[in-house]
């Protein structure tokens, strides 16, 4: 190829480069409309391009800007490929990796198992789908083959929900991750990484051990002992009995609005709009109180339930007043835990519900009865004021 040719080439891949960082928020109408940055993409083919030996069947997830960084490489000769597989979510995508001469595909299925040499990857953050796809991606690796995926950093001890992905960590051959947070500014609590993996070599067990920062030891000390008292009493929402009506058996059902120390307001609302928990069998909890909105319908879990004059969980005899509700659920240190695990990945507000732990209705003192130190009172109540 001839000085000219790679100009023209380079002007030519600019151009597309261009186009969809302005198609990217626009038009795409798919579970991923993250842009992938092109430093990064480039930085990550190169690596790509050194780790693995070609010709190479890559595998590209949900990305296309992967597939532009392939393709420059390959035409600079700095990678082989055999072919290039793409998951689209996205009938744009779908056109600019058809364009591009790769096979298109809608999903991961059990006959790409194995498969490839190479996986590259950014899966959408939201409701923890990159752990799915982190899976997914490692299911579809040859024995000797390397994955490349972008995703928050889950080696953190205080991330609640990362027990799956750290064992795909030490157990896939983990060989580097790169600090790529530089490149987006898309909200998540953690730092954006890159993972590096090849399942030809042992996992490198130190890129685990991540220390903690003060106020993260902080916050992990505190999450660990409202958990504990969760393990010993049980929790808000568990050991569902009785029999709740029914969802479809009323047009009209008295939601809880708000909970205060003067006790509880309330305000009826279709049965067919309101929150409730479908392992209680029907159960109806409307909760801006939990600083969801109302007009936000969310199918959660958790046998929660809302009567006009108590507060009952579906266990043994516990029923709370609508003052003691207030008391002990709406203290600082429910809030900070609530505030914690709906920051972390957009967690599901019911499962968050699961979390909090009964507390006895003599409790007095809730930082007491949690145990907590002075130095974690303090912690709590700068965080809530941030």
């Amino acid at each position: 190829m001839t000085v000219e040719d790679k100009k023209i080439l380079a002007a030519k891949f600019d151009k597309a480069w261009s186009l969809l960082a302005d198609t990217q928020p626009t038009m795409l109408a798919s579970a991923h409309k993250i842009h992938t940055p092109r430093p990064l993409v480039t930085e990550l083919v190169e690596y790509a391009s050194i780790a693995t030996v070609g010709p190479v069947d890559v595998l590209v997830v949900s990305n296309v800007e992967f597939i532009f960084g392939l393709k420059e490489a390959e035409r600079a000769g700095d990678i082989s490929i055999n072919s290039i597989t793409f998951v689209s979510d996205d009938p744009v995508k779908t056109a600019f990796a058809t364009k591009a001469g790769c096979a298109v595909v809608s999903n991961i299925s059990n006959d790409m198992k194995g498969k490839f040499d190479l996986v590259l990857q950014n899966p959408a953050y939201k409701n923890g789908l990159f752990r799915k796809f982190m899976k997914l991606g490692l299911d579809c690796l040859a024995p000797e083959g390397v994955m490349i995926q972008v995703s928050p950093d889950e080696r953190g001890t205080i991330n609640r929900k990362n027990e799956t992905t750290l064992k795909l960590m030490r157990t896939n051959g983990l060989v580097e991750v790169l600090d790529s947070d530089k490149h987006f500014n898309v909200g998540t609590v953690t730092p954006i990484v890159t993972y590096i993996f090849n399942k030809g070599e042992a996992t490198n067990t130190k890129l685990l051990e991540v220390e903690m920062t003060a106020e993260e030891a902080l916050t992990d000390s505190i999450i660990k002992k409202i958990a504990a008292k969760k393990e010993e009493l049980g929790s808000l929402t568990a050991k569902t009995m009785g029999t709740p009506p029914r969802k479809g058996d009323k047009s009209e059902v008295d939601m809880l609005k708000a909970v205060s120390a003067t006790g509880a307001t309330y305000d009826t609302a279709p049965a067919d709009t309101v929150r409730f928990f479908d392992n209680a069998d029907g159960v109806y909890f409307l909760n801006p109180f939990f600083n969801i909105s109302s007009s936000t319908v969310v199918t959660a879990t958790g046998p929660l339930y809302i009567h006009k004059d108590n507060i009952h969980t579906l266990s043994s005899d516990v029923a709370y007043t609508a003052e003691e509700f207030a008391r002990l659920f709406t203290s600082d240190a429910i809030k900070f835990m609530m505030s914690f695990y709906r920051g972390s990945y957009w967690r599901n507000k019911g499962w968050i519900l699961n979390e909090i732990p009964q507390i006895p209705t003599d409790v007095t003192d809730v930082n007491a009865y949690f145990g907590f130190t002075a130095e974690e009172v303090a912690h709590i109540e700068s965080s809530l004021t941030k």
